[in-house]
């Protein structure tokens, strides 16, 4: 049997040796929450300049009549009507799809993956 005294003179029980720095982690770690909010704030000034460019630029250019027209050779009749469609298209068949999906995924995960994988 092994007594304490044994296990306090075992070299990996020696709490002497680590150091934590507290003081210098928590200095680092306000310093990279700072350059984590910098590094944001700046992605989203330069997308709302990108955004604010291409709707300033474009926003005059958009009428009704170019939403609700299909495709034309002739410049002022083109529209843009089964593009929009087609997108709506995808975005409807992904969701129909990755909807039952994921909560079957997840309804199995929770219920019936412990127990069919053995580890209940």
């Amino acid at each position: 049997m092994i007594s304490l005294e044994s296990e306090a003179k075992h070299p990996h029980a020696v709490e002497s040796e680590f150091q934590p720095h507290l003081k210098r982690r928590y200095a680092l770690d306000c310093l990279f929450a700072s350059l984590t909010w910098i590094a944001t704030l700046t992605g989203l000034v330069v997308l709302f300049l990108l955004l604010y460019d291409v709707m300033s630029g474009g926003a005059g250019r958009l009428s009704w009549q170019f939403i609700t027209s299909f495709p034309s050779r002739r410049p002022l009749s083109a529209g843009i009507l089964s593009a929009l469609v087609g997108s709506i298209w995808v975005l409807v068949i992904t969701a129909a799809l990755a909807f039952p999906i994921g909560v079957g995924s997840g309804i199995f995960l929770e219920e019936f993956a412990l127990i069919i994988y053995g580890l209940i």
